[in-house]
């Protein structure tokens, strides 16, 4: 949980969530900058 509220990242295991229920109009400008410094 301290993950997703610091960088909005979810850990890794069997499903992989994607799609508009984790990148979403509210998010997105967080998540492009956190991929720009390299963080997947």
């Amino acid at each position: 949980a301290v993950n997703y509220v610091q960088f909005s990242v979810l850990p890794g295991n069997e499903v992989i969530l994607t799609g508009p229920g984790f990148v979403t109009p509210d998010n997105a400008a967080d998540v492009i900058n956190l991929s720009a410094e390299g963080l997947r």
